[in-house]
C-alpha cells in the first residue's frame, strides 16, 4: 500500500512537471546534470537566502526562544559543554512537559518497529 502510493505520487509529479509550461526543459534539465546535482544545486540556494537573512532568522529565533522562557517553567537551553557531559539534559530545550515524553515515546516506538 505504501509503496503503491509513492509511487503514485511520483507519476502525478513527473505529469504535473511534463505538461506545465516549462515542465518538459525542466526534466530534461535535470536528467543532464543528475538528480544529485540538481538537489546540491537547491541546498546551495537555500543557504545562500539563509546567510543573506541571517541576522532576521537569528533575532525571530531569539524572540521564539524569550517566548518560550517566559512561558514554560521546565525550558532551557543548556551550554554546549553541559550537553555533551550529560546529552538527556536536551529535553530542557523542548517545549511543555508534554512533548518531551510524547518525542521520547515516538523514538523507542519507531525503534521497536525497525527492529
Amino acid at each position: 500500500m505504501r509503496q503503491s502510493f509513492w509511487k503514485l505520487l511520483a507519476v502525478l509529479i513527473v505529469l504535473s512537471t511534463l505538461f506545465s509550461p516549462f515542465g518538459f526543459e525542466f526534466i530534461l534539465f535535470v536528467d543532464a546534470i543528475g538528480f544529485e546535482m540538481f538537489t546540491l544545486l537547491v541546498e546551495v540556494q537555500i543557504l545562500v537566502i539563509a546567510s543573506q537573512y541571517k541576522e532576521k532568522i537569528e533575532k525571530l529565533l531569539e524572540t521564539f526562544n524569550t517566548f518560550l522562557m517566559e512561558r514554560d517553567p521546565n525550558y532551557f537551553v543548556s551550554d554546549c559543554k553541559i550537553l555533551r557531559s550529560y546529552p538527556p539534559m536536551i529535553i530542557h530545550a523542548l517545549p511543555t512537559k508534554i512533548l518531551a515524553p510524547l518525542l521520547v515515546a515516538a523514538i523507542i516506538a519507531r525503534g521497536v518497529y525497525l527492529l
